[in-house]
């Protein structure tokens, strides 16, 4: 609840890139808690079941290495069976809005392609432009997607417990 609170926070100051960032986190929570809960039942204490998941390996020419955030986005599409796909969600938020380069082709794109920069390029807080529509309905269809993925997984996790 706290990082939806601070994407509506983010979003009424104009701070676009830590609205998304704060979306990734929600959805690597949401998927950790729950494989988390699903493997480890018998512990009490969800610090410990969430260490154990971070322990798991998975077989790789070589030997075993730990599992990656992706590995466990994998996991977790294969359980809940929902049509949008958490490691393709988290893909585009990562690779648009987490790292560096994501958002400085987001910066250049904008100002090639509609001769401003983004506000949220710049000082925050500040007001949107027409410009930044684009930024915020692409915001919306990813917190969209997130919200079909919570609501399959509380399906499914009202079947499993």
């Amino acid at each position: 609840m706290p990082l939806s609170y601070a994407i509506y926070t983010d979003l009424l100051i104009g701070n676009l890139p830590a609205c998304f960032m704060e979306l990734r986190l929600m959805l690597e929570s949401l998927i950790k808690c729950y494989l988390a809960d699903l493997k480890y039942p018998e512990q009490s204490f969800f610090q410990r079941k969430l260490e154990l998941l971070e322990k798991e390996t998975k077989d790789k020419k070589g030997g075993k290495v730990p599992k990656r955030e992706h590995d466990f986005m994998k996991e977790f599409d294969e359980i809940i069976n929902s049509d949008v796909r958490s490691v393709k969600l988290w893909g585009k938020l990562s690779k648009d809005w987490v790292h560096t380069k994501g958002i400085v082709d987001r910066i250049v794109s904008q100002i090639s392609e509609k001769s401003g920069a983004p506000s949220w390029a710049l000082v925050i807080p500040i007001n949107y432009a027409e410009d930044d529509l684009d930024t915020i309905k692409e915001l919306g269809k990813r917190i969209s997607q997130f919200r079909k993925l919570l609501k399959a997984t509380i399906e499914n996790y009202k079947q499993e417990f």
